[in-house]
């Protein structure tokens, strides 16, 4: 089955999707920090759409008590342009926060969020040292370093124990591999992966509700990533 609409430009991924929303966002963000927020109004969803990885928005970054995250979200090996990308997406959040007429004349020390940059990826194979060694920008006079975290159900991430939309959002692409290492088409993959987390009760409300944007995404995300099994 074609899908007319799943050309990824101007789109959401799912992860980004599923992760727009308060309560999910925060038990994530909690989970990554190990903090304990644990108040909606604690957390400010503000993603903007930098220029890397323009046809696919699969990002998400918010601002967190003290900290400011932004979180990239892979099918399979991240992008190497990601630590650009994250120090694009911290960049905008500062001008936005901070316009420029404010800082005409301004004497008084000007309070950062801290920056944390996480990239999720799903691979059996590399190992995270080996994904780490391409997510950093290092020279003397500055450096940025993003953390990976492998969402692949095989490797039992403890993450998964303090997040549970994490882990079923995982279970969700661990069964669209399955589908795809078995040979069967993405849109057939996507379609059973999706039948089994409904039987299951994995993200049955959310999947139910956009069912069909999913198919189209995920669809179109395997594409764009160029992602073979």
């Amino acid at each position: 089955m074609a899908f007319a609409n799943a050309t990824p430009q101007h789109k959401d991924s799912v992860f980004r999707d599923f992760f727009n929303n308060p309560n999910r966002l925060l038990l994530l963000c909690n989970s990554l920090l190990h903090t304990n927020y644990s108040e909606i109004n604690d957390i400010e969803i503000n993603t903007l759409d930098s220029n890397f990885s323009s046809e696919l928005k699969n990002s998400i970054s918010c601002k967190l008590g003290n900290y400011f995250l932004v979180i990239f979200d892979y099918l399979g090996i991240p992008d190497k342009n990601v630590p650009f990308a994250c120090l694009t997406d911290f960049s905008n959040f500062l001008k936005s926060v901070i316009p420029e007429k404010d800082l005409k004349y301004r004497t008084d020390l000007i309070h950062l969020p801290s920056p944390k940059f996480f990239v999720f990826y799903n691979d059996e194979n590399e190992t995270t040292k080996q994904v780490a060694d391409f997510l950093s920008l290092d020279s003397p006079q500055f450096k940025l370093k993003v953390q990976p975290v492998n969402l692949n159900l095989n490797f039992h991430s403890e993450i998964f124990n303090r997040c549970n939309y994490l882990r079923d959002y995982s279970t969700l692409i661990f069964y669209v591999k399955q589908g795809l290492n078995k040979n069967l088409s993405p849109t057939l993959a996507i379609r059973q992966a999706i039948d089994d987390c409904i039987s299951k009760n994995i993200m049955k409300d959310y999947l139910v509700q956009k069912r069909e944007w999913i198919l189209a995404m995920l669809d179109s995300q395997i594409s764009f990533e160029h992602l073979s099994y």
